[in-house]
């Protein structure tokens, strides 16, 4: 068994540890590991895409579980797929797209792991249909703090269940998993563009292009102009029939990696409108599965510099007045020698999920809002912070690094009810990081 003393950081480069790091080969292994582990606990570790403190644990250990990627079985009739949680999504339609199955699309898929989209409760599109993925597990095994595997499902330790999907690894470690994976009969998919003239008219567009699709999102062109509010670019996926290219438009492609891995420059103004009037040019393709998995993972960014993200979930009832609200306020501090600028502001369905603890509680839309570290940014999003509890909104929890104990209670109705599940499976409080310790303090009783 061996630790190593490292200092690890969130994907975006805001909050770091110092901590003990392990990296199992099997999953046999774990139980030892979690053996030799102190007071001060221990968190998994996929592949660090939390924004802030999620998967950090200063003081304390962390177990990265990227190893953990074994293929068990695959049923060619159900498309059910039993793995390892550590294998990325990405290498999972890699493996099977020649066997007529893909994971659903989801961006930065080649550096999310099951394990992190489970305890995330990731949306996925299926031809059409919005359904959070814990709709699409049929099982899973959670290594609990005494070392001990136990299988869990909808129908068997459903408590534990609920908790674990989305509980961002405060219950145990997710070994192994069973999931459907989406036939997919044809091999290209279109990619549809449209631009959206105002708040009303995105929100429509947003609606009307997740007929069919497989994967949707849109960009939002935040500027000062309080009459262009709500402009922007919405990019609906659906399955094609049509021959697909194998490669992407080298200049669009350049242009937008070139964007992305500069954060500073899409918080400059000048810079921001470039970019959205270039995406505004693009019109609709048709692509290889395989070519648009890598288009959709190239523009990612594998670490920020110091970026903030907010994500701000809320209902279509609310949807209109929020969202303007919200954009309207962003306009006017784009203005005077102390402007806040977003570097990218996107907006994308949501729905419901009733029955996992914490998880979002009404369907409708996600905006999420990345802003570059500058002065003044933090008193925003506690700003924003304030503007969502005010709208009875709830803060996403996977990149967040403000909300404390109050807010969660406020946004999650079912959070004590996740608190008494996790001290039932976790009794010793073993399992914690610096996110759980700034939600629920060092004693997660209090």
């Amino acid at each position: 068994m061996h630790w190593y003393q490292v200092k690890l950081s969130g994907k975006a480069g805001t909050n770091s540890c110092e901590a003990k790091l392990a990296r199992p080969e099997v999953v046999s292994d774990l139980s030892k590991y979690l053996e030799q582990v102190g007071k001060n606990g221990v968190i998994a570790r996929g592949y660090g895409n939390s924004y802030a403190d999620q998967s950090l644990n200063n003081g304390g250990a962390v177990i990265q579980c990227d190893r953990l990627d074994r293929i068990y079985s695959f049923d060619e009739a159900t498309g059910e797929l039993v793995c390892e949680a550590g294998m990325t999504l990405t290498k999972i339609t890699e493996i099977f797209l020649n066997r007529g199955f893909v994971f659903p699309f989801v961006y930065n898929s080649d550096k999310i792991s099951l394990a992190e989209a489970i305890s995330t409760n990731i949306n996925l599109f299926e031809d059409g249909n919005l359904l959070p993925i814990s709709q699409k597990l049929n099982w899973l095994e959670v290594c609990l703090s005494d070392g001990k595997i136990v299988k869990t499902s909808k129908d068997e330790n459903v408590e534990l269940f609920n908790a674990v999907v989305g509980g961002m690894g405060l219950l145990g470690i997710i070994t192994k998993v069973s999931i459907n994976l989406n036939k997919a009969a044809v091999n290209s998919v279109k990619l549809n563009y449209q631009t959206s003239a105002g708040v009303e008219d995105l929100l429509k567009k947003i609606e009307d292009g997740k007929d069919k699709a497989v994967y949707l999102s849109s960009k939002i062109d935040v500027n000062s102009d309080k009459n262009r509010i709500g402009e922007g670019v919405v990019l609906s996926v659906q399955m094609s029939d049509e021959p697909g290219l194998n490669e992407s438009n080298k200049k669009l492609c350049m242009f937008k990696k070139f964007a992305f891995s500069h954060q500073r420059l899409l918080s400059l103004k000048s810079f921001r409108k470039l970019y959205h009037k270039t995406i505004k040019m693009f019109k609709p393709r048709v692509l290889t599965i395989e070519n648009f998995i890598r288009e959709i993972n190239v523009y990612s960014i594998s670490k920020f510099n110091r970026v903030y993200q907010i994500s701000i979930a809320f209902s279509k009832e609310n949807a209109v007045d929020f969202l303007t609200k919200i954009l309207t306020d962003m306009a006017d501090r784009q203005l005077g020698p102390n402007a806040i600028n977003p570097c990218r502001v996107t907006l994308e369905p949501v729905c419901k999920d009733s029955n996992v603890y914490l998880s979002v509680e009404k369907d409708g839309y996600v905006l999420n809002l990345d802003f570059i570290h500058q002065k003044g940014i933090l008193e925003y999003l506690r700003c924003l912070l304030d503007m969502s509890i005010e709208a009875k909104c709830q803060v996403l929890l996977n990149n967040d690094s403000l909300l404390d104990k109050n807010c969660v209670e406020y946004m999650y109705s079912k959070f004590d009810l996740f608190k008494n599940i996790k001290n039932k499976y976790d009794k010793l409080g073993k399992f914690k990081s610096d996110f759980s310790k700034r939600l629920f303090g060092e004693n997660i009783d209090e």
